[in-house]
C-alpha cells in the first residue's frame, strides 16, 4: 500500500526527533503556524499528499513502525 506519513505542527524543532522514532519510514512536515483552525490545516495537510492513504500526526506524539503498521493493518 502506498502511504504518506504527515506531522503537522507550528513547532518545527519537534519534527527531528518524532522522525527518528520513525526511520526509516519517510515522515513530512506540515507547518501549521498562522491557521486559524485545525480542520483548515489537517484538510491541507491532506490535499498536499501524493498518496490516497495518509497517516497524519501530531506534535504530541512518538510514534513507532509499529503503530504504523497497525494502522495500515485496520486499513
Amino acid at each position: 500500500m502506498d502511504y504518506s506519513i504527515i506531522l503537522i505542527s507550528n513547532k518545527p524543532h519537534k519534527f527531528d526527533n518524532i522522525a527518528k522514532t520513525l526511520s526509516p519510514e519517510k515522515v513530512h512536515f506540515f507547518n501549521g503556524t498562522g491557521y486559524q483552525t485545525f480542520s483548515k490545516l489537517v484538510n491541507d495537510a491532506v490535499r498536499s499528499s501524493l498518496t490516497e492513504t495518509v497517516i497524519i500526526m501530531s506534535d504530541k506524539v512518538l510514534p513507532t513502525q509499529e503503530h504504523i503498521k497497525k494502522v495500515l493493518d485496520l486499513l
